[in-house]
């Protein structure tokens, strides 16, 4: 459940983004522990607004917002070591090693997890014909897009050079 204290934002998360959700903007923090997300009107203090935390320790490697309410971030599992959840926080399930997540940031769940990779995914990006791409990394060497409104796959391409 989303809650409101008054604090500053975390130095030792690793800036991911910064998004925005209606008029409010929303600053997006992430480290390997989870997702916090604060209202970023408020100047040098902000707004505590949510905080997600994962189960296990996860690698960062990208997010994108969707719209005013989804979150798309690709997270890589580090560890099967189940990690101690903050009082604050709400814990968020990692069932795959690897995937994009689609996060609704407003009611503070996984709408759905993209797994259509076989490594990391480096890119995710929305498209203007309403679809959303995610590139993999180097071992994966793929480009697909995904149906937004489904979230099932739309297309997959692979570049045989690599």
């Amino acid at each position: 459940v989303p809650h409101d204290t008054e604090e500053r934002a975390p130095s030792t998360a690793k800036l991911v983004d910064m998004t925005f959700h209606g008029s409010a903007p929303l600053l997006v923090c992430g480290d390997e522990t989870g997702l916090q997300i604060f209202d970023a009107t408020r100047g040098r203090r902000f707004q505590k607004k949510l905080a997600l935390q994962f189960q296990h320790l996860c690698d960062i490697e990208c997010m994108e917002p969707l719209n005013n309410e989804f979150l798309a971030v690709s997270i890589s599992k580090k560890s099967s070591v189940e990690v101690s959840i903050q009082s604050s926080a709400v814990r968020v399930q990692v069932p795959i090693a690897r995937g994009v997540y689609i996060f609704n940031i407003v009611s503070a769940t996984v709408r759905a997890v993209l797994d259509g990779h076989r490594d990391r995914v480096t890119c995710i990006r929305p498209l203007p014909d309403g679809t959303l791409l995610t590139a993999g990394g180097k071992f994966d060497a793929t480009v697909q897009l995904w149906n937004v409104e489904t979230l099932s796959k739309a297309t997959k391409s692979r570049d045989e050079g690599d």
